[in-house]
């Protein structure tokens, strides 16, 4: 998941609006919940084409607000779609925006070949997310106890919760404990442009189906410690999540060949790559695409012992290259 983190302390709204100049109005008549994501934000409906995500959004205004998204079957007979170019955005509040090589720590190690993407493309989604900076204490104290950094090992005794995990969800008890119901842990060598500096924000990629096509814009905030090296991970604020959108296919081709096959064995390897293999294996054998429940009944499933070794890495890149599955 391409999501912006923002630190909480700054309350700017996330501006739905990123289309390409050349982007065309489409007939939304008639349009239902698999033409694309579908989510409500107060009283607005917003959808977002599938194929044109991040580059192309659209707001709906409806004069409800109507349930949930099972309830959004079809959709007709609502006003044009308003386009907000952020390329034609002022460029005093540009300037405001935070900086690309702003954002990056000169401790953290990162891969020669690692998740990499244009700056151009960095810069789209800080513009889309509205990504600031935010002020932190500049005593001297303060920037030590900012530079310290600890063992995640020492993180998960602590705290509770996954030592390797990018999302680590301590036990109800840890929570009760110390209030906190989930970390954000990226390795930046994985993560290169996660938060890496108290203050700044940051961009995190994940690889959830592509049936799983929920915003992740929240209320809550949570902790956020950045791996900058093996054995050095470093707390860099309290943030939230403040938006949602994926690759397009040619942003993840023109990723590294050596990138796009280590970000596919993570997917074979890890965990959380389950319910995006169970969806190819799904989209193989229903010979149609999966819907998020039966995506989610086969992940449960194979949680419980069952079988998933008839995926193969071929499978998942070709998945990926053809927009199939895609990053967020």
């Amino acid at each position: 998941m391409s999501t912006g983190l923002e630190e909480v302390e700054n309350t700017n709204a996330l501006p739905f609006g990123f289309v390409k100049k050349e982007f065309e109005l489409v007939d939304l008549t008639g349009l239902t919940a698999e033409d694309g994501m579908i989510l409500e934000t107060s009283g607005t409906l917003t959808v977002v084409p599938t194929e044109d995500v991040p580059n192309a959004i659209v707001e709906v205004a409806i004069p409800a607000h109507l349930g949930s998204l099972d309830a959004y079957r079809s959709v007709s007979n609502i006003s044009t779609p308003e386009i907000l170019d952020v390329d034609a955005m002022d460029d005093g509040r540009l300037g405001e925006l935070v900086q690309p090589d702003k954002m990056k720590n000169e401790n953290a190690k990162i891969k020669k070949e690692t998740f990499r993407l244009a700056e151009s493309t960095i810069t789209k989604y800080i513009k889309l997310f509205d990504l600031r900076s935010t002020q932190v204490p500049q005593d001297g104290d303060s920037q030590q106890n900012m530079d310290r950094t600890v063992r995640r090992e020492f993180l998960s005794r602590l705290y509770g919760g996954s030592m390797q995990e990018l999302f680590s969800k301590p036990s109800a008890d840890r929570v009760t404990a110390h209030g906190h119901r989930q970390f954000v842990c990226p390795m930046i060598s994985i993560h290169p442009w996660a938060p890496q500096l108290p203050g700044q924000p940051g961009l995190v990629f994940d690889c959830p189906p592509k049936s799983y096509d929920e915003p992740w814009i929240g209320d809550g905030s949570f902790p956020c410690i950045a791996g900058l090296q093996p054995g050095k991970w470093l707390y860099v604020g309290n943030f939230k999540w403040r938006g949602h959108g994926w690759l397009t296919r040619e942003e993840w081709k023109s990723l590294p060949t050596s990138v796009k096959r280590d970000w596919v064995s993570y997917v074979m390897e890890k965990k959380w790559g389950v319910p995006l293999r169970m969806s190819i294996r799904l989209r193989r054998t229903l010979r149609k695409e999966p819907t998020r429940r039966q995506v989610k009944k086969a992940s449960d499933a194979f949680e419980k012992g069952g079988r998933l070794d008839d995926v193969t890495s071929q499978e998942v890149i070709e998945a990926f290259d053809k927009g199939k599955e895609v990053t967020y």
